[in-house]
């Protein structure tokens, strides 16, 4: 659903933590355009079915944008399996908490004050929205839009969540 890369838009490929921070100045791109933009591209290329690894990590925008990239794909006619991405703590989060000591006390204090005004979804939250759109796609007449779970990453998920979302 990323129909220009994060390098297109100014993020240079890097070491993994190096390329997160850089994340975060990415700018934002309306989902149902970039979804669009991407589909078109796969159609050109004879792509009919597509994976979306979906993560949105503001939690008041997640259900929105997730709904923007959906309509794309059914809009253009692909299959899509669109998959929720779940973790527990944000990749930036656990790299700013790394580095806290480290820093000096001013830079220590501006980094605590971003950490603390940047949230995640609660864990539970994850679920519950996976099962409303499963209950919304589930059981669609053409069956283009299937929705799963999946961790982000499974190093940023605990053994138990990723049992909980083994069994869900």
């Amino acid at each position: 659903g990323r129909g220009v890369s994060a390098y297109q838009l100014g993020i240079p490929d890097d070491h993994v933590a190096f390329w997160l921070a850089d994340l975060l100045r990415m700018p934002n791109v309306d989902p149902y355009l970039a979804t669009a933009y991407a589909s078109i591209q796969f159609i050109e290329s004879g792509v009919t079915t597509t994976q979306h690894s979906y993560y949105n990590p503001d939690p008041r925008t997640y259900e929105s944008v997730l709904a923007k990239s959906v309509q794309a794909y059914a809009d253009a006619g692909l299959c899509a399996v669109v998959r929720l991405g779940v973790l527990e703590k944000s990749p930036i989060a656990a790299l700013c908490e790394e580095l806290l000591p480290h820093l000096p006390v001013t830079l220590r204090k501006q980094t605590r004050s971003f950490l603390d005004t940047r949230t995640t979804l609660p864990v539970d939250d994850y679920f519950a929205i996976y099962r409303d759109w499963q209950r919304a796609y589930g059981g669609t007449e053409t069956g283009r839009i299937i929705v799963q779970l999946g961790p982000v990453s499974t190093h940023w998920c605990s053994d138990a969540l990723l049992v909980r979302i083994r069994d869900e």
